[in-house]
């Protein structure tokens, strides 16, 4: 395999201690030659992080001098459509952070830049690559448990407790900022195209000045058919936990089918068939480190070979799915509020 380059775009606390460490795990295909980071004090903490790398202030400083065949877009969402715009236009192919936009007009036109510059845009969906997941879609697509008809998710923990890192993040998807990702799970295991019908409620506890809802419930529709309903809490906990910094929380899923159902156990899923077949799938935990070089890994074998090894490599148009259901549900649920 063609040994090819990469740029990393934002060392703040994500980029630094997630992706930045997984892409130096990829050193034998990826070479990562530069971080771009207008924090001074980022910029430091990157340079010695990865020694062989250059490090930028601006996107300018880089495309003056590199041309890398990749560029990770992990800056604060706002910045997503400007640095994804200069990197296609450059030349490049682009990974974006979850969510791939802040809203679904600035998705398409990250979509319609990358369809010009006939170049690739992957939103990391990296949820998708964990074993317990993957055998949920294989065991909805293959008809195991016949026809699904509904798929209820939820998603309970404090999320971020520093500031101003919570109070940024809430502002800018609310619950849905990671529960963005069960959205795209949603899709994902059926193989399913847009959201056909979408009603949602919020609730924000002891967080008033929050614009978007730490805690939300949807009940969708997706367009092949299966009813969806997704809880999802950045309050979970942290209202007895004192905000003390306790990250635990609770996560489960139940897939509901003619002839079967799908639920979460510990560590992994389980099918039921009406037959009396059972069967587990156990997983192991993994981190954002060992979760992204996967995603980065199936984008590499579909620029060697044409061909995603995966076959559900995430691209712009899952990111836009997912903002699409996001922006609507944290309206819906804004106007719950002061209704």
């Amino acid at each position: 395999m063609k040994r090819r380059t990469i740029a990393l775009f934002g060392a703040g606390f994500h980029g630094l201690n997630a992706v930045l460490p997984a892409l130096l795990r990829l050193r034998e295909k990826l070479d990562l030659v530069a971080v771009v980071e207008p924090a001074e004090s980022n910029r430091m903490r990157a340079a010695q992080a990865a020694p062989n790398a250059a490090v930028y202030a601006s996107p300018d400083e880089l495309f003056a001098a590199h041309s890398p065949d990749i560029v990770y877009v992990a800056t604060l969402p706002h910045l997503h459509l400007p640095v994804a715009l200069q990197a296609l236009a450059a030349g490049c192919h682009v990974i974006c952070e979850k969510p791939l936009a802040p809203t679904v007009e600035e998705c398409e036109t990250m979509i319609a830049a990358a369809h010009r510059a006939e170049r690739h845009l992957v939103t990391m969906f990296e949820n998708r690559y964990l074993i317990r997941n993957r055998t949920v879609r294989e065991w909805c697509l293959s008809g195991r448990i016949g026809r699904v008809e509904a798929i209820h998710l939820q998603h309970f923990w404090p999320g971020p407790i520093t500031e101003p890192r919570r109070t940024n993040l809430l502002n800018a998807s609310g619950a849905l900022d990671c529960g963005i990702h069960y959205l795209d799970l949603a899709r994902y295991f059926v193989d399913a195209g847009d959201w056909a019908t979408i009603h949602a409620v919020g609730q924000w506890f002891d967080e008033p000045d929050l614009e978007n809802p730490p805690h939300i419930t949807i009940t969708a529709r997706l367009s092949n058919g299966p009813l969806v309903t997704s809880t999802e809490s950045m309050s979970y906990r942290i209202a007895y936990a004192n905000r003390t910094g306790d990250r635990s929380g609770t996560t489960s899923l139940n897939v509901i089918g003619t002839d079967g159902i799908i639920e979460s156990v510990a560590d992994g899923v389980r099918l039921r068939l009406t037959d009396g077949t059972e069967e587990t799938q156990t997983d192991e935990r993994m981190s954002h480190v060992d979760e992204i070089p996967l995603v980065v890994s199936d984008l590499l074998t579909l620029l060697e070979t044409g061909t995603a090894a995966s076959g559900f490599l995430p691209m712009g148009t899952d990111g836009l799915h997912a903002q699409r259901i996001t922006a609507e549900a944290n309206r819906q649920a804004r106007a719950s509020r002061n209704g």
